[in-house]
């Protein structure tokens, strides 16, 4: 049997057609009241487009949560059948917190009002370019009730009827984990006699939130009080406060954080810092200076690989020097700034500071030799500590830097002739330490203690030259006294220093030189040798002629001799009887490019006789020309 529903739509359908058919021609009156007809049979079926499916409930929705920095909303899409959507539909969600897996909707309206909420969506528009056959909606509500599982409910309707709930979807959390620390440090740096910056790393957050709410809690002794509370947003690598302190107070830092909008309200502790204290400075004591080195270095034995020795003035009495701690604090730039950050203060193994004395015509002065790794940082400051009565401590040191200045590099020595030989020695100095914008306040004090000479830039040197001797024996290093450095020089291509030194001796032989640098308180090692050839000597050309004038006297004639300096000669002739060489002449080479004559008189007329010519630089002193000597072969002549 066919329903009367079925049987409804059979004639629909026809009456469309018939419609459709009549559109075309012209209508009777039979005509029209069959349209009236027809237009009361849909006047009675369109209103109520849902009684066929009262018993059909939609579908369960899709739900997605979203967390934000101010709250959470979860997300509904949900269908409906596509014959339902051709009129204007009015959409209802009905959602809140479970407890259990079994969810049973709330009958009663008292726990409907407590617990879930009613939220009329309105017309909503169907979600277009889709390929299901049903129509998607969506709507997104806010979650009120926070760390509990929620579950919901949609229905649609319109203005005669509605559907029944849907079945209620899958459980979601809305649980958001509280912000917390993964690195567990907070670094302590003082900023002045009673400030201190604390630096931490910004604490991990929930997906999708970036705003947390920080609390720094000082705890002193009993007491705990807040210090600081601000909001911040994460984007920089480190957070950071500034906090005051009392002298001689011992403080602990607590971290605490929470969402500043969304979460629990309570403040969850993550991180707490060492302790830390500032000691009240006694300007009546004083502070341990580096020993500044005015003229010879001091030599440090027991030095051990890796350290570099640091001369220190300890001008304590000695009932008290066993109960000082020495203590430092170091500087570091700040990356890609011209800025420094400092340390708290640490102490120092009494092991690394030993005690020892410098004796300056014979006077003592007590010092402490410091050895300081060769990893040190860009600059330190040295106070003691006395621990008694809660500490008190010396004012700082001047700031220096701890490693020696870099060794001379690219060393090259030449000889020249300037009014006699001198040695200019050319060297460079490697500096990487240039400061660039405005400095801030540490910064400034440093290139202030700096300028003074503790800084890593060289401001002496010093030489040592050693010649060599028979066979390339070495002999013994002689070091001359340290000098300032000079000033910067455009040598050849290059910008360096030049030195230069006036020396007969630099003439005598290879010499071999090296240079070193200094601050005020460090030397360097010593550069790469130099080597510098001695001076060549005179070159003889041709042989010495002797022609006899009288029976008293002869006349010796030879070819200029060849210098390779380009240097003005001087010959000696020189006679013997057969015992003792003398010299009878000195010629002075003319540069006419004639040869040289002497004439020899006063001869005794029953002696045989020889003749040599000796030649040296001009230039030389007379103890230097038996060193420069070219020598003809001699040439005997009886009278």
């Amino acid at each position: 049997m066919v329903s009367w529903n079925e049987a409804l739509c059979r004639r629909v359908l026809c009456a469309s057609s018939v419609f459709f058919y009549l559109g075309a021609q012209r209508f009777s009156e039979a005509d029209l009241n069959a349209l009236r007809a027809f237009a009361a049979i849909f006047a009675c079926v369109a209103p109520y487009p849902f009684l066929a499916l009262l018993a059909a409930p939609l579908e369960k929705p899709q739900v997605k949560v979203f967390i934000d920095d101010y709250g959470i909303h979860a997300q509904l899409w949900w269908q409906v059948p596509y014959e339902l959507g051709r009129g204007p539909l009015s959409h209802e969600v009905f959602y809140g917190p479970v407890e259990h897996d079994e969810f049973e909707c709330c009958t009663s309206d008292a726990e409907a009002k407590t617990l879930w909420r009613h939220v009329s969506c309105g017309f909503l528009s169907p979600l277009e370019d889709l390929e299901d056959e049903d129509l998607t909606f969506e709507f997104s509500v806010p979650i009120q009730n926070q760390g509990v599982d929620h579950t919901f409910r949609v229905r649609c309707r319109n203005q005669h009827t509605s559907l029944d709930w849907s079945e209620p979807s899958l459980q979601v959390s809305t649980c958001i984990e509280p912000p917390y620390a993964e690195h567990k440090a907070v670094r302590m740096i003082p900023m002045g006699e009673n400030t201190l910056q604390l630096l931490w790393t910004p604490f991990t957050r929930s997906g999708g939130i970036s705003l947390v709410e920080y609390r720094v809690l000082a705890q002193a002794e009993s007491s705990e009080s807040v210090v600081a509370c601000f909001v911040s947003n994460g984007t920089t690598a480190q957070e950071e406060v500034t906090v005051s302190c009392l002298p001689n107070v011992s403080y602990t830092f607590a971290i605490e954080a929470r969402y500043p909008f969304i979460g629990s309200r309570e403040f969850s502790r993550s991180l707490t810092s060492d302790r830390f204290c500032y000691q009240t400075a006694d300007v009546s004591l004083p502070a341990p200076q580096p020993l500044a080195l005015d003229s010879t270095p001091v030599e440090v034995a027991g030095t051990s690989e890796g350290t570099i020795p640091v001369v220190l003035r300890w001008p304590y009495p000695k009932e008290f020097s066993g109960q000082m701690l020495l203590q430092y604090r170091e500087a570091l730039p700040e990356r890609g700034g011209d800025r420094c950050q400092v340390s708290l203060w640490h102490e120092i193994n009494p092991n690394a500071y030993v005690q020892a004395e410098l004796r300056s015509n014979d006077e003592a002065t007590q010092v402490r030799v410091l050895r300081l790794k060769s990893d040190a940082p860009h600059a330190i400051q040295l106070r003691v500590l006395l621990p008694r009565d809660r500490g008190t401590a010396s004012p700082p040191s001047a700031w220096f830097y701890p490693l020696p200045p870099p060794t001379p590099s690219e060393l090259k020595s030449r000889l020249a002739f300037e009014n006699g030989f001198l040695l200019r020695v050319s060297w460079e100095q490697k500096n990487n330490s240039a400061v660039h914008g405005e400095l801030g306040p540490v910064a400034g004090a440093i290139q202030h203690d700096f300028a003074r000479g503790n800084g890593p830039i060289a401001t002496r040197f010093q030489a040592r030259i050693r010649t060599e001797g028979v066979e390339g024996a070495k002999g013994a290093w002689e070091v001359l006294e340290p000098q300032l450095l000079p000033r910067l020089r455009q040598v050849l291509d290059r910008e360096a220093y030049e030195w230069s030194l006036h020396d007969v001796r630099l003439a005598t032989g290879p010499l071999e030189v090296q240079l070193r640098h200094a601050n005020a308180i460090l030397w360097s090692s010593w550069s790469d040798s130099s080597i510098i050839p001695g001076a060549e000597s005179p070159v003889p050309v041709g042989t010495l002629e002797i022609e006899e004038l009288t029976p008293d006297s002869v006349r010796l004639c030879w070819p200029a001799f060849i210098s390779p300096l380009g240097l003005p000669l001087e010959y000696r002739v020189q006679c013997s009887d057969g015992d003792v060489w003398q010299t009878v002449s000195v010629v002075e080479d003319m540069r006419d490019g004639d040869d040289l004559q002497c004439v020899v008189k006063f001869l005794n007329p029953h002696c045989s006789y020889s003749f040599s010519i000796q030649c040296r630089y001009r230039a030389l002193p007379t103890f230097g020309a038996r060193l420069k000597v070219a020598q003809l072969g001699r040439r005997e002549c009886a009278s």
